[in-house]
C-alpha cells in the first residue's frame, strides 16, 4: 500500500468534518475542495457543506445539492464558490463554466462573479477570457433560449475614477 492512499483519505476525512453537508462532488478526474487536491480515485462522493470552494482540473464534476433542488456540473478548468446569503444557499461560478439544473421549488441562488442568474430552472454560465465578456445561457425547461453577452471594460491605470477611458 503506497502512502498516498493514506494520506489522500485523511484529506478526504479532513474534508468531510469541515462543515456540515449539504451535497456530494463527484468526479472522474482530479479536483480541489478549499484549496486540498483530491486525487480521482477518491473523487467520489464527497461531502462538501457551503462555503466550500470547488475547482476542477482536466475533467468535469457533478455537484449534487439534493436538499437545495439542484445539480450542478462544473466543467473542466472551472471553480465554484458555494455559501449563503441572507438565510438562501447560492453557487457563484468563479471561473469557467457550470450548467445548472433546478427543480421548481428550488431555493438555490446562482452568480456569475457577482451578478445573479435570474429566471430560468436549467441554463449554462460562462466566464470566458480574463475579465473580459462573461456570457450567460439560460433556458426555461428548454422550451427558449436567452442569449445575455455583459461586456466588462478595463479601465487603464491612468484613467480618473468614474470614467471609461479608451
Amino acid at each position: 500500500m503506497s502512502w498516498k492512499i493514506p494520506g489522500t483519505l485523511v484529506c478526504v476525512a479532513a474534508l468531510a468534518i469541515a462543515a456540515p453537508s449539504v451535497g456530494t462532488v463527484n468526479s472522474a478526474g482530479s479536483i480541489k475542495i478549499n484549496q486540498t487536491a483530491v486525487p480521482a480515485s477518491a473523487a467520489v462522493s464527497l461531502p462538501m457543506g457551503l462555503r466550500d470552494k470547488v475547482s476542477t482540473t482536466d475533467s468535469e464534476a457533478v455537484i449534487r445539492l439534493e436538499q437545495f433542488g439542484a445539480i450542478i456540473t462544473l466543467w473542466a478548468h472551472s471553480t465554484v464558490l458555494t455559501g449563503e446569503t441572507q438565510g438562501k444557499p447560492f453557487v457563484r461560478l468563479l471561473a469557467g463554466t457550470l450548467h445548472y439544473q433546478l427543480t421548481d421549488a428550488s431555493k438555490l441562488l446562482i452568480f456569475k462573479q457577482n451578478e445573479a442568474v435570474l429566471g430560468a430552472l436549467e441554463g449554462v454560465v460562462t466566464i470566458t477570457g480574463r475579465r473580459k465578456t462573461p456570457i450567460i445561457l439560460l433556458s426555461a425547461g428548454g422550451a427558449a433560449a436567452v442569449i445575455s453577452t455583459v461586456a466588462l471594460v478595463r479601465r487603464s491605470p491612468s484613467c480618473p475614477a468614474g470614467q471609461t477611458c479608451p
